[in-house]
């Protein structure tokens, strides 16, 4: 089975994203599904520790390896690092910026503009009854 990843140009050798302290992700499900977030810590091979408080995305917590999308930026932070800091450190860096380039950025943004049109189009598009149905049903 080979690896299906991003090839880099510089030196020919295929990059990997690690899941590593200072990777920013994404989340895939819950209340805070499509936002990003910063791995905080990583507590064994199936759970790691992320705050999206920088990102204006997921509260700190604990969530599974299999609920996040890595993405290739990273931040430089220490472990178990505040959540103040992080705000900071993730502005400084610039991250909102450079995620907003990705080409994933563009699908879900695009996918969200997708889904409120189509609710719009819905709304305004529908057929209204005649009055004389209606004064008949009430």
């Amino acid at each position: 089975a080979e690896y299906m990843g991003r090839e880099s140009k510089k030196m020919g050798f295929k990059v990997r994203n690690f899941v590593e302290i200072g990777r920013v992700i994404l989340l895939k499900f819950g209340q805070f599904a499509d936002t990003t977030a910063v791995i905080i810590d990583v507590m064994d091979q199936n759970w790691v520790l992320i705050d999206g408080t920088g990102l204006g995305g997921a509260p700190r917590g604990v969530k599974n390896i299999k609920d996040i999308t890595l993405t290739s930026l990273t931040v430089k932070i220490q472990h178990g690092i505040r959540s103040s800091k992080l705000a900071k450190v993730v502005e400084d860096s610039k991250v909102e910026e450079k995620f907003a380039a990705t080409a994933v950025s563009k699908k879900l943004t695009a996918r969200k503009l997708k889904k409120g049109i189509h609710r719009l189009g819905t709304l305004e598009g529908a057929v209204q009854p005649p009055a004389e149905v209606l004064a008949d049903q009430g």
